[in-house]
């Protein structure tokens, strides 16, 4: 479970690497086909692939393949589908530091945030900034209406379209 990234600039283009296990077509399409195929389109359309791979290009990156899992979850109509992105979205909820603690309070109602405090996400305990790019990124991105260096036109147009259509959009 610690191999979770896939995709990367290589000296001869995008790249995608994926460890061997069994996972159901519905993960396929979210997981293979949404997310990770948004980070290969950044790679293969940027003049400068490898920088989306550190620092705030990664955050960016990780933020915008966030954003198109939700818009799909706003969208989709596939029951599979929406229960991959859901607990998709929950199990990035479930990387935010310290969220066991502070999660129930912020959101005592809610089953999701119940189900994020009690998942493990050792592997972010060190990568704080990560986890929130997951979680804030795509809200920060949609209060830009997804316009950032290096994020394809189409892309911002379709997302803030999307986001506003759900009411998710400021302004």
């Amino acid at each position: 479970m610690l191999t979770w990234r896939g995709w990367l600039a290589t000296g001869c283009g995008p790249l995608f690497a994926a460890t061997p296990r069994l996972i159901t077509e519905a993960q396929l399409r979210v997981w293979l086909g949404l997310h990770v195929g948004t980070h290969l389109d950044l790679l293969a359309r940027s003049a400068a692939p490898v920088r989306w791979q550190f620092g705030r290009r990664l955050l960016a990156a990780e933020a915008l393949a966030t954003a198109v899992e939700i818009s799909a979850y706003l969208i989709s109509e596939r029951p599979d589908e929406i229960a991959v992105l859901r607990a998709g979205l929950i199990e990035r909820l479930s990387r935010l530091p310290g969220i066991g603690e502070w999660g129930p309070r912020a959101a005592a109602s809610s089953p999701s945030m119940a189900s994020a405090a009690t998942m493990s996400s050792p592997e972010f305990v060190a990568l704080p900034t990560l986890a929130c790019a997951y979680v804030a990124g795509p809200f920060v991105l949609a209060e830009k209406r997804f316009r950032s260096r290096g994020v394809p036109q189409e892309y911002a147009d379709a997302l803030d379209r999307r986001w506003r259509r759900a009411g998710l959009a400021h302004g």
